[in-house]
């Protein structure tokens, strides 16, 4: 199966898109030009993966309401996929109508008809079922997100042995390994019992054939008559010493069952303080994000805080108080000049003279008028620069205020400043004793844990005591007691024979009964070869599915390594892959513990390779799982993977090298990256550029 193309229409930062799959490899890279700053990452990279995801199950990787699917300022999106089957000659098309208001709608239709369903889950059950595949495996294996990726080399043991399991099917045939033989067990116990009684009565009868042949009937009756009742004397009184110890039984299994009950009601106690602990572990812990909430919310308001730097305003005042100092001056100067220049005329115009005849005034050193006007003008020019200097002082005081004021914002920052710092510091300490609290209730909750443990094995101690027990029990009231109480039977009948007749009577009775217990002999040893050979071959064929199981593990396992290292020759690289697990045990049971190790000039661990190295090998991994997947599939599976940010260990180059690698597999792979370089132009690349807030596919 092949996906053909993509529709999106007003999804996320698509509001039109059409894009056609092909049988290549690409390298997905973004270009945000909407904000500069993010560089590819918010460019739409990553829309064309979650609008395959949302058209094949419904649900996206980024955690995210459908409706914020939606562009913002639209009511609605549509997104439309088509995949084609060849062995079916069938073309899907999928189209769904995400909604704002509303429900979602879903259309389908195989080759242009319209298919019919219910409701919209059983219409996203008829696309997986179309695809044959779960969505599980779709995330796992061809739609691969960073946030859920999970490597084969990063799994734990378990992960990895169900993921060999599923591949090899030996579900089928889980627990068959493990055939139950307790019944013919017990049976053949049974049958082993009822032949030594048998075997043990033939051995008396025989005894008392030979003592019969020695003896003078009528002189010894009633000696052979005591002998017997004394041996059932013997075997009533064993019965009873018996029963004696089935009271003494049932009041130890009383006792054990009381201790077992005791510890049981001891583990409730300590499960319902548990749960009391939980309780509490649950509100200290949300105690313990509040208050950490409270820290990060007060950290971020203190560093979002922008403290006034007053520095360009303090420098500003102190270069117009320079210039005014030096104004004042100036005019401090000017002013003590015109003085001078007004008092020098003062001096001239105190020498003037009156002539007597025309009353005219002279003075010795000038024109009086010109001196008068000089004086007059000096006068004028001292008045301004009076009043200049009035200014100046004035705004020399008003420059002094502004640094006061200045100083005193400065100082009330400071003071605002450091008591957020206080309040900052209480917020982390409480935060951090809340956090001590926590710790504490739970080690309280791990010692717990402990007693729980420690009382679930004085438990199981009990509960093998009382299993010792039964055992004991059940082997007094079925073997041993009905084995005396058959000996009793027999001696009886023996009395009764002595009765009856002589030696030869009583022989010939005793033979007849010798008979009856061979021939119940001979039944009973081939009742006890049926149930061994039913033992045997129960246990034959539990082997042979234990074999058969590791076998098709293994199998599995094999097939794997050999994929990996196929993808890896293909890619290009020296780097082998060994795949170890599924081994027998001493003991007969299967060993389920899978080991990698990386071949390159020895034997590596995963771990110890490169981020370009890593990658390689798990992208060859990837390739497996996926070709593992579609090999069991009846359609041939699906040629397409998407592998969203799992690469970004490695560099442009690495990058490069591992698509150029890719191009050899000719199956459509995309690779998206946030990695962007120059030295990557010329690939097979497709570019998604973000302008004025929406994505579209670089021409």
């Amino acid at each position: 199966m092949k996906l053909i193309k993509l529709k999106l229409e007003n999804f996320l930062t698509y509001e039109e898109l059409e894009y056609n799959f092909e049988d290549k490899a690409l390298l997905v890279q973004g270009i945000n030009l909407t904000d500069k700053n993010q560089k590819s990452n918010g460019s739409g990279k990553s829309a064309i993966q979650t609008g395959i995801e949302f058209a094949l199950t419904a649900s996206n990787s980024r955690g995210v309401n459908d409706v914020e699917l939606v562009t913002y300022g639209f009511d609605k999106s549509k997104v439309q996929l088509f995949i084609e089957c060849e062995s079916r000659k069938e073309t899907l098309e999928i189209e769904w109508t995400i909604k704002t208001k509303g429900s979602n709608l879903l259309s389908l239709k195989i080759n242009e008809n319209e298919l019919s369903f219910s409701n919209v889950n059983d219409g996203k059950k008829q696309i997986l079922n179309w695809l044959g595949i779960s969505k599980e495996d779709l995330f796992n294996y061809f739609i691969i997100n960073s946030t859920r990726f999970k490597s084969f080399f990063g799994s734990s043991n378990r992960e990895k042995v169900d993921l060999i399991n599923r591949f090899s099917d030996s579900s089928i045939i889980d627990g068959l390994e493990n055939i139950d033989n307790s019944q013919f067990d017990s049976e053949k116990i049974d049958i082993e019992n009822k032949i030594n009684r048998a075997e043990g009565g033939i051995e008396i009868i025989v005894n008392q054939i030979d003592e019969a042949k020695n003896i003078n009937f009528e002189d010894e009756f009633n000696k052979s008559k005591d002998d017997l009742e004394l041996k059932i004397n013997e075997c009533k009184r064993d019965i009873k010493e018996f029963l004696e110890t089935l009271v003494d039984y049932k009041n130890d299994k009383i006792e054990v069952e009381k201790d077992i009950q005791v510890v049981r009601d001891e583990i409730k106690e300590i499960e319902d303080s548990r749960i009391e602990l939980d309780k509490q572990i649950n509100k200290e812990q949300s105690d313990v994000d509040f208050k950490l909430q409270t820290y990060n919310k007060l950290k971020r308001d203190f560093e979002n805080i922008k403290f006034t730097d007053f520095k360009d305003e303090l420098s500003a005042i102190e270069d117009k108080v320079v210039i005014d100092e030096k104004i004042k001056k100036d005019t401090e100067t000017n002013i003590s000049k015109i003085n001078k220049f007004i008092e020098g005329l003062d001096v001239k115009l105190s020498g003037k003279i009156d002539c007597p005849k025309c009353s005219h005034t002279f003075v010795l050193d000038g024109d009086i008028e010109i001196m008068l006007t000089k004086k007059s003008q000096g006068e004028e020019l001292l008045k301004k620069y009076n009043n200049a200097l009035v200014d100046i002082i004035e705004s020399l005081e008003k420059l002094s205020n502004e640094k006061i004021d200045i100083h005193s914002k400065e100082n009330v920052e400071l003071v605002e400043s450091r008591a957020l710092e206080t309040i900052l510091r209480d917020a982390r300490k409480t935060f951090n004793d809340f956090e001590d609290t926590l710790s504490s209730t739970k080690r309280k909750s791990l010692k717990i844990d402990e007693k729980v443990l420690k009382k679930t094995k004085e438990i199981e101690e009990f509960e093998s005591e009382l299993k010792e027990i039964i055992k004991d029990e059940k082997f007094i009231k079925e073997t041993r007691v009905p084995y005396l109480e058959s000996n009793i039977k027999d001696l009886e009948k023996d009395i009764n024979n002595l009765k009856l007749g002589g030696n030869k009577d009583a022989i010939k009775k005793l033979k007849s009964s010798i008979k009856i217990k061979e021939e119940e002999l001979i039944e009973l040893n081939r009742e006890l070869i049926t149930v061994n050979d039913t033992i045997y071959n129960r246990n034959k064929w539990a082997n042979n599915f234990k074999q058969f199981r590791l076998h098709l593990a293994n199998k599995s396992l094999e097939t794997m390594q050999y994929r990996t290292n196929h993808f890896l020759k293909e890619l290009g690289n020296d780097i082998l892959v060994r795949l170890d697990g599924y081994k027998v045990k001493a003991n007969g049971t299967i060993k389920e513990e899978i080991s990698a190790v990386i071949i390159r000039d020895g034997e590596r661990t995963f771990s110890s390779l490169s981020g370009g190295e890593q990658v390689r090998v798990l992208f060859s991994s990837i390739l497996a799982n996926r070709y593992l997947i579609n090999s069991t599939h009846p359609h041939g599976g699906l040629d397409f993977l998407s592998v969203d940010e799992v690469f970004d260990k490695i560099d442009s180059l690495g990058l490069k090298y591992l698509i150029r690698s890719a191009k050899k597999l000719e199956t459509c792979i995309m690779i998206i990256s946030h990695v962007s370089d120059e030295d990557l132009q010329g690939e097979n690349i497709l570019t998604i550029v973000k302008e004025n807030g929406v994505s579209t596919i670089k021409k």
